[in-house]
């Protein structure tokens, strides 16, 4: 990544830190370490190593040096996380918008019919690699969810078992490989009484951080007051949700051979987004702090229409919604997200394992040399999901 300060460990090479940052970091923590870092980087060259003993990245602070270099490129998550198999190494972000897909799961889309994520194919997974991903690109913590389709190939009995399942699973995982996990909860929609359910039990007996939710449910779209009983109850639990698109109704008689996942699907999170507002949901359940993927997706641009030519101009609450950053850090898209949302409703996300990693350090590079100032930029790459995901801050204390 251009400018950024690297950490030299044996023959690893790791970026830690956008010298864009660095100043910054430096007002927030008062610390000159890293300016003083990054300033020996730029003396030793390009082709320079500079080995540190320790880096300080805000309040977390992780020891590097060669005889730690197996344990931190190791793939077996017994020797890289938690207390009890020494300190993992920290990195900048604190993702939110990340995905399970484990056999068991691909193994019942299949025996439904279902193989393929909505025109994607099915991702490679797995917690290894998942962990591996999140070392290699500064992540310090995701948030676990499950992707569209859900659970909503699946009918009944079959939806909330599977669904139970999967929230098992994930907390399962967060258990295993804590503190670098949080996890959000699949519910088995449009059942609402089984999703009722099983908020309670992932949320009071699982400790889950949080509900995933679909844009639409066979075509029940957030902000239909069928699903009433389900946002009063997130809203009674000041719950953080995130809602991920899937695909609209009849979605194969204009699909154009384009997957849903690159083009429909911005548009579904839209008609969610506008549905919540148009039907007086997003402020009736205003304390449910609800995420909407990929910037927002069309809102930047489409928002002003709904609230200047079908609501009189009255409405200002779009700006009530977080928004995650999956590809979404393109300079331009920034500036017509910054046009509706202040930074403190930012977030970032990486799309693990649909997104390849290999773009992952493009998207950094370019949400790091925005325009946010110093203070904004950390809150978006990390303060901003902390104060959604509590447990998560907490564990990682």
């Amino acid at each position: 990544m251009s400018g950024a300060l690297r950490l030299h460990v044996g023959s690893k090479q790791f970026s830690v830190l956008s010298t864009a940052m660095v100043e910054g970091m430096r007002s927030i923590d008062g610390d000159d370490h890293i300016a003083q870092a990054a300033h020996e980087k730029r003396k030793t060259g390009p082709e320079g190593r500079l080995n540190l003993e320790w880096c300080r990245v805000g309040r977390d602070v992780a020891s590097v040096s060669a005889t730690e270099e197996k344990s931190m490129t190791s793939t077996q998550p017994s020797t890289m996380v938690g207390p009890a198999h020494g300190e993992h190494r920290r990195g900048l972000y604190i993702d939110v918008h990340a995905h399970v897909f484990p056999d068991f799961y691909e193994a019942a889309m299949a025996a439904a019919g279902v193989y393929d994520v909505d025109g994607w194919p099915n991702p490679k997974w797995s917690p290894e690699a998942m962990i591996e991903v999140m070392d290699e690109h500064r992540i310090e913590a995701q948030v676990l969810s499950v992707s569209s389709p859900g659970v909503t190939f699946a009918d009944g009995r079959d939806a909330a078992r599977l669904a139970r399942r999967l929230n098992e699973y994930m907390a399962g995982l967060v258990h295993d490989h804590s503190p670098r996990l949080g996890s959000m909860a699949v519910l088995p929609l449009p059942d609402v009484q089984a999703s009722l359910a099983e908020i309670a039990y992932a949320l009071d007996e699982l400790g889950m951080d949080g509900v995933g939710l679909l844009s639409n449910y066979r075509g029940l779209y957030l902000g239909d007051h069928r699903i009433d009983p389900v946002l009063a109850e997130l809203n009674r639990r000041k719950a953080t949700v995130f809602v991920h698109p899937t695909i609209p109704p009849h979605w194969d008689s204009f699909t154009i051979d384009i997957p849903a996942p690159v083009l429909e699907y911005t548009f579904d999170s839209t008609r969610m987004a506008e549905r919540l507002v148009a039907s007086g949901s997003k402020a009736k359940f205003a304390d449910i702090a609800l995420i909407v993927a990929h910037g927002g997706a069309t809102l930047p641009l489409s928002h002003q229409r709904l609230v200047k030519y079908w609501m009189d101009g009255k409405n200002d609450i779009f700006d009530t919604f977080y928004f995650e950053l999956t590809a979404t850090t393109e300079h331009e898209q920034i500036d017509a997200l910054m046009a509706m949302a202040k930074p403190s409703r930012c977030m970032m996300g990486f799309d693990f394992p649909f997104m390849k990693p290999d773009w992952f350090d493009a998207l950094q590079a370019n949400l790091e040399s925005y325009r946010f100032s110093p203070e904004d930029l950390h809150a978006v790459m990390r303060d901003n999901a902390l104060r959604l995901f509590p447990k998560v801050r907490e564990r990682l204390r």
